[in-house]
C-alpha cells in the first residue's frame, strides 16, 4: 500500500478515451432486429434425403400463387455450384436467382442475378421476392469439413447476422405492409444437428434468430424416430415447432399419424404424397456461364408439386396461422401482465412500459419491440394516468431495441425481435455463454426424465451427492465438511442463522438458557434477503421498514465499514465518520498524507491482506485501527447488554441510533453469530468493503467464539473474479450460503455448507436437538443436476476463455506486480475490465466513484437527490444503455455492469464503452 503516491492507472495501461469509445460491434448490435410483419419461417431437416428444398420450392410456390412476395435464403450450400438449394427453388417459384459474395465467388454470374423466364428481373419492383445463396464451397461435404479443406470459413455471428440483414431487407422492400403479406423461407442444411460451417450445430447456430421452424420428417422405414428426435433436438433448444410435413403414404407406413400421436396437438403434422421416383434435389448442371435463363426442372418433381398444391396451400395457410397465433401472444403480453402480474421491487402506478422478452440467446434477450403507432395506442389505453410524464427516467419503462444498417427496429409493421445484453444478469444469477448454455438444458432434462422430483431426508440421489462434492471440494475445500440444499438464497441464510446460533449456544453452554437474546454482528447497508429472519439480521433500510415488514425488530450490532473505489484513476479507500477522526491520527503518526486518504497502486495491492497486516508504516497503522474499533464498539456492546433494567430507556434509545429496535428491558443480549457479505455488497449499492477490514472482524470473532457466517449468495463461484469471496478474504468461514450462479443462471437452488464442530452441535438424542428446517423440494434433482454441470463448465477451458491455465496464467499477473506465474490453473478468472477505460471512467465529471471486481463493474454517480437505494440518480443512465441494447437496472445512485465469469473480453470492452456514451448523454 502507498499513501503517498499511487501507480496511475490509465497511464499504467495506456490509452485514453479512444479506447473507451470503440468500434467492436456486440452480438446484439451485429444481429440486429428479427423483423415480424411476416412469417418467416426455417426449414429442419429431420434427416438428410428427406425433401428440404422439395418443401421449400412448393411452399415459396404456394406463397407465389397467393401473389405474395417470397425469400428464400440458403444460408450454408456445399457442392456449389454444380449443386444449388437455391436454382431449384428459384425454378420452382419462379424467383430471380442470386448468391452473396462469399457464395458468388463461385459462381461470378449470381453477383447479378438471374432471372427465370415469365418473372420480373427487378426484385424490388417484386417486394424483395429471391432465392439466394449466402455461403457456399465447392467440395459435397458438411459445411465444417468443406471450410477444413477449402477454408474461407464464416463465424457462426456473421452468417446469422447476414440472415438478419437479408430479413430487414426483405422487410424494407415490402413497403408499408398494406398488398399481400410477405413469406420468409430460411433452409438450412442436412439434418437438425448437422454442424454448420463453423462446426457449432445448426440447431445452435440459428438458434438467435428465433424463427419458428417447419419440420420435414421422415416418411420412410425407420422415420418415426428419425423425426421425434429431430423435434426433441429442437424444442430442447428452444425452437419453437408449430408445422411438421413429410412425404408419407410409401409401403403403407403412416408415419404421419404415429407422429401424430406422440405430438399430442402440439405441432401441426401434414402429410404429402411421395414424389415418386425419388427426385434427385437439384437439376444435374447448372446453366452455362452465358445462359442467363433458369432451366426447367425434373418432370417428376413437377408432376408431384402440381400434385401437391392442395397440400402446400394448407402448410401456407398452416405458417400464417402459427404467425398471427405468435404475433397475437406478443403484442397482448404486455397488457395482460399489467392486468394479472405483481412484479417484485416495483411500484405498479410508476411503470411506463413493459418489456416482453420473447427467449434467451445466451447473456442476452430476445425482446419484442411493437410497431410505433400499435405500441403508442397500446400504451395510452394501458398506462395508469398517475405515472409520471418522464417514463424513461424511472428506469422501468420497456426496453428499445436498437435497428441495424440505418433501420429502427420499430418502424417494422408489426413490430420485431432483437437482442438486448442482459447486463444486470437476472438479477445477478447468469452464469454460462451461449455455447455452454445447451449443456445446462441438456443437464436438467436428463434429471427431470430420469428422477422428476423425490424425497430427500434420509434418502439420497448421485445429482446431490455430485454436487455436495464438488462444493466441498470447491468454495468448501480445506474447512466444509456438510452441505445443507435449500431453495433459495434468503433460506440459505435462514439455516446459516440457525447453525451459527447453535454453534455458539453449544459451545458457550447456553442450550439450556432461557434468558438471553442472541443477535447478530453485522455491516451497514448489509442485505440478506426478504425473510423474516435474514430481514433482522441487517440495520434498518427501505427494505425492512414498516411498510415493508412490520413485524421487523433489527437483531444485531452493525459496524460502519470503510470502501474502496477507483477515483480519478487511483484505488482510493474511503473511511466512515466513526472511523475518520481516528484515522487522521494514525495516519499522521505513521507519516502519512494528512488528508487521511490512503491508495492503492492496484486491485493486486488492496488484496495483499498478509503485507497489509504485516508491514509497517501506515499499513500497521491501519491495520491495528481497524482492531482498535471493532473491539471497542463491541466492548460497548457488551457493557450495554448487561446494564442494569431501570436504564432500559437510555439504552433503547442508544440502540436505535446504531440500527437496532430489539432491545427488552431485562433481557441479556450476546452476539452469537457475524454475519458479512463478503468483499462486495449487493443490495446495499455494489459497495466493496476494504477486505482488511472485514478479515479484522472475522480475526476478532474468532478470538470470541463467535461463529463467522459467510452470505455467498452473490459472491460466490467466480462472480468476484475468485472462487468466492472467502478466497479473496484469504480466511475461511464456519458456515457459508451459496446460491444464484450454483445453478449456471437456470433456475433456483442454494446451498448452505458448514464445519464438523457445527454439524456436531446439532448431535443429540432427541429429533428436538436436529436441524428442522427444509422445504418440499430440498435437492431437487434438477437443480443438483444443473449445479454440477455450471461447476464443470466454469471450469472447462475450451468453453471459458477467461480461466487460468498454464499457457494463460501470467495474464492473471497485472504488469509490473512481479507475481509468481501459475504453473496449474490459480483458480482465478482473467481480468475482464480494461484499466485504461476504468481510470478514465472514473474521471468523469458524473462519476463518484468505480468499482471493477471479476464480472462486476459499478459505478457511484454523484447524484442531487440524496444517495443510496432512494435515490433516482442512475435510472437516467439505465434509460440511455437501453436505448443502446443494453438491459440494466437502476440500483439507486449506482449504475452496474455485470457479465458472466465466461463473458469474452471484447464483450466487456464494448459494455464499457456504451456505458461512457450513456455518461456522456
Amino acid at each position: 500500500m502507498r499513501a503517498s503516491r499511487a501507480i496511475q492507472l490509465l497511464a499504467r495501461s495506456g490509452g485514453g478515451r479512444q479506447r473507451l469509445h470503440t468500434n467492436g460491434a456486440t452480438l446484439e448490435e451485429e444481429l440486429g432486429s428479427i423483423p415480424l410483419g411476416f412469417p418467416s419461417v426455417c426449414i429442419w431437416g429431420s434427416n438428410t434425403g428427406v425433401g428440404k428444398t422439395l418443401f421449400s420450392a412448393g411452399l415459396a410456390a404456394a406463397a407465389r400463387r397467393a401473389g405474395s412476395p417470397v425469400l428464400y435464403l440458403k444460408p450454408a450450400q456445399t457442392g456449389f455450384p454444380a449443386d444449388s438449394d437455391a436454382r431449384l427453388v428459384a425454378a420452382a417459384a419462379r424467383l430471380p436467382l442470386t448468391a452473396g459474395p462469399h457464395a458468388a465467388h463461385l459462381d461470378t454470374q449470381l453477383l447479378a442475378g438471374t432471372t427465370p423466364e415469365g418473372s420480373s428481373s427487378s426484385s424490388s419492383s417484386s417486394g424483395g421476392t429471391l432465392a439466394k445463396t449466402l455461403y457456399a464451397w465447392q467440395q459435397a461435404v458438411s459445411p465444417h469439413l468443406a471450410v477444413e479443406r477449402e477454408g474461407r470459413p464464416v463465424s457462426d455471428r456473421q452468417l446469422a447476422a447476414d440472415v438478419a440483414a437479408e430479413l430487414r431487407a426483405f422487410a424494407a422492400a415490402g413497403g408499408s405492409g398494406t398488398g399481400p403479406r410477405q413469406l420468409a423461407i430460411v433452409e438450412t442444411a442436412g439434418g437438425v444437428a448437422s454442424p454448420g460451417p463453423s462446426g457449432v450445430l445448426q440447431c445452435d447456430l440459428l438458434r438467435s434468430l428465433r424463427l419458428p421452424g417447419v419440420l420435414i420428417g421422415d416418411g420412410r422405414l425407420g422415420g418415426i424416430s428419425a423425426t421425434l428426435s429431430a423435434y426433441d433436438s429442437l424444442v430442447l433448444r428452444g425452437h419453437q415447432v408449430p408445422l411438421l410435413v413429410l412425404m408419407d403414404g410409401g409401403q403403407q407406413l403412416d408415419n404421419s399419424k404415429a407422429i401424430q400421436r406422440y405430438l399430442r396437438g402440439k405441432a401441426v403434422v401434414l402429410p404429402f404424397p411421395v414424389c415418386q421416383p425419388p427426385p434427385a434435389s437439384h437439376p444435374p448442371q447448372p446453366p452455362p456461364q452465358q445462359q442467363q435463363v433458369m432451366p426447367a426442372i425434373d418432370v417428376h418433381l413437377a408432376a408431384w408439386l402440381e400434385e401437391s398444391c392442395p397440400q402446400f396451400d394448407a402448410m401456407l395457410q398452416a405458417v400464417n396461422e402459427a404467425h398471427n397465433q405468435r404475433l397475437a401472444k406478443l403484442q397482448a403480453a404486455a397488457g395482460e401482465a399489467r392486468d394479472s402480474l405483481w412484479w417484485p421491487f416495483t411500484q405498479h402506478t410508476s411503470v411506463a412500459g413493459v418489456t416482453v422478452i420473447d427467449g434467451r440467446v445466451g447473456e442476452s434477450f430476445s425482446v419484442f419491440q411493437p410497431a410505433l403507432a400499435a405500441a403508442a395506442a397500446r400504451e395510452a389505453s394501458q398506462v395508469p394516468a398517475s405515472a409520471p410524464r418522464e417514463r424513461a427516467a424511472a428506469g422501468n419503462g420497456a426496453a428499445a431495441v436498437p435497428g441495424s444498417a440505418g433501420c429502427a427496429a420499430a418502424t417494422f409493421d408489426g413490430g420485431s425481435l432483437g437482442l438486448m445484453y442482459d447486463s444486470c444478469a437476472s438479477w445477478w444469477t447468469q452464469g454460462v455463454s451461449q455455447q455452454a448454455q445447451p449443456e445446462l438444458v441438456r443437464a436438467v432434462t436428463a434429471a427431470a426424465a430420469r428422477y422428476g422430483h423425490v424425497m430427500f431426508p434420509e434418502n439420497t440421489h448421485e445429482p446431490a451427492l455430485e454436487l455436495a462434492k464438488k462444493l466441498l471440494a470447491g468454495v468448501g475445500s480445506g474447512w466444509a465438511a456438510r452441505v445443507f440444499y435449500t431453495d433459495n438464497g434468503s433460506t440459505a441464510i435462514e439455516v446459516a442463522l440457525k447453525m451459527a446460533f447453535r454453534r455458539f449456544m453449544a459451545d458457550q453452554g447456553l442450550l439450556a438458557e432461557e434468558g438471553i437474546q442472541l443477535q447478530v454482528l453485522g455491516l451497514t447497508e448489509a442485505y440478506h434477503g426478504d425473510t423474516l429472519g435474514a430481514m433482522d439480521a441487517v440495520p434498518p433500510s427501505a427494505f425492512n421498514g414498516r411498510l415493508q415488514a412490520p413485524w421487523y425488530r433489527g437483531r444485531g450490532l452493525f459496524l460502519d465499514p470503510p470502501t474502496v473505489a477507483v477515483q480519478q484513476g487511483v484505488w482510493r479507500l474511503q473511511l466512515p465518520p466513526g472511523l475518520q477522526d481516528a484515522a487522521d491520527r494514525a495516519l499522521a503518526a505513521a507519516d502519512v498524507s494528512a488528508s487521511g486518504e490512503v491508495e492503492f497502486g492496484s486491485q493486486d495491492e488492496l488484496f495483499a491482506l498478509g503485507r497489509r497486516t504485516g508491514g509497517g508504516g501506515g499499513t500497521a497503522a491501519l491495520h491495528q485501527l481497524y482492531r482498535h474499533h471493532i473491539e471497542q464498539q463491541l466492548s460497548d456492546y457488551r457493557a450495554a447488554s448487561a446494564r442494569v433494567p431501570g436504564e432500559a430507556g437510555q439504552q433503547q434509545a442508544a440502540q436505535q441510533q446504531q440500527g437496532d429496535s430489539s432491545w427488552q428491558a431485562g433481557q441479556a443480549r450476546q452476539l452469537g453469530a457475524c454475519i458479512l457479505e463478503p468483499v462486495l455488497q449487493g443490495a446495499g449499492g455494489m459497495r466493496l468493503i476494504d477486505p482488511l477490514y472485514q478479515r479484522t472482524m472475522v480475526d476478532i470473532c474468532r478470538e470470541r467464539g463467535i461463529p463467522v457466517v459467510y452470505d455467498e449468495v452473490f459472491t460466490g463461484f467466480w462472480r468476484l473474479g475468485a472462487t468466492s469471496g472467502a478466497a479473496l478474504l484469504g480466511t475461511p468461514p464456519d458456515i457459508a450460503c451459496y446460491a444464484k450462479l450454483l445453478t449456471g443462471g437456470l433456475l433456483p437452488l442454494a446451498a448452505t455448507l458448514a464445519t464438523a464442530d457445527v454439524f456436531d452441535a446439532f448431535a443429540g438424542d432427541s429429533k428436538a436437538l436436529a436441524l428442522l428446517h427444509g422445504h418440499s423440494y430440498t435437492a431437487h434433482p434438477i437443480g443438483c443436476s444443473a449445479g454440477v454441470a455450471a461447476l464443470q463448465l466454469y471450469q472447462d477451458p475450451s468453453l471459458n476463455p477467461n480461466w487460468c491455465t498454464p499457457e494463460t496464467a501470467n495474464r492473471c499477473q497485472r504488469e509490473g506486480q512481479g507475481g509468481a506465474r501459475c504453473d496449474v490453473p490459480c483458480g482465478k478468472l482473467l481480468p475482464l475490465w480494461s484499466e485504461a477505460a476504468i481510470a478514465e471512467l472514473s474521471g468523469h465529471p458524473s462519476v463518484q466513484g468505480v468499482m471493477p471486481l471479476g464480472t462486476v463493474l459499478a459505478v457511484q454517480l454523484r447524484a442531487q437527490d440524496g444517495v443510496g437505494y432512494a435515490s433516482n440518480a442512475a435510472a437516467v443512465v439505465v434509460a440511455r444503455l437501453r436505448q443502446q441494447g443494453i438491459f440494466g437496472r437502476p440500483l439507486g445512485d449506482v449504475v452496474y455492469l455485470m457479465v458472466t465469469p465466461m463473458t469474452a473480453r471484447a464483450q466487456c470492452d464494448a459494455l464499457l464503452a456504451k456505458l461512457a456514451g450513456a455518461l456522456d448523454g
